[in-house]
């Protein structure tokens, strides 16, 4: 996103919650994200989707993100925006990670663009992710994920375009 900004490419406006906030969090509401002995993966995802959503985020990362709201004029009672996740590993030589975290498009409120900011950084964790991973010879202990606030825009068409095939 910043290489596109900084090459003056149409972007809509976005904020970066780096995998920091998502190490603190992780921190700070003692998440242990270690499978239990003989846990299926969907039982896996359950369990740590509810920690996640019923975690905290850190006071100072709140006021970070409050700050960088008004920065962007992004007035979040009025405005609609997207909640992206991405992984620290997705899109590399050895995997593409797509369609693999969440996102939730059509956000507003804090309440609810904070509940998604958990859900993001509990996606990296979900059945889907995990089996992914696993078949991909990557890593499942650290997992660590980024999230990205956009702007929604209302398009008359969008799409995506892959650049490579691992």
């Amino acid at each position: 996103m910043r290489k596109l900004d900084e090459l003056n490419a149409c972007v809509p406006e976005w904020i970066c919650l780096g995998t920091s906030f998502f190490q603190e969090f992780i921190l700070k509401n003692t998440i242990d994200t270690s499978p239990l002995p003989n846990e299926d993966w969907t039982t896996y995802e359950n369990r740590i989707s509810e920690i996640f959503v019923s975690g905290s985020l850190p006071q100072e990362h709140e006021d970070l993100l409050r700050q960088a709201f008004k920065d962007h004029h992004f007035d979040i009672e009025q405005m609609w925006f997207a909640v992206r996740s991405s992984g620290n590993d997705e899109d590399s030589q050895q995997a593409s990670f797509a369609g693999q975290l969440s996102t939730y498009l059509f956000q507003k409120y804090w309440i609810d663009i904070v509940l998604s900011i958990k859900k993001c950084w509990a996606s990296g964790f979900s059945a889907r992710s995990m089996i992914y991973r696993q078949e991909k010879k990557l890593s499942t202990s650290e997992i660590k994920v980024s999230v990205i606030i956009q702007k929604m825009l209302f398009p008359q068409a969008a799409g995506i375009c892959f650049t490579r095939n691992p």
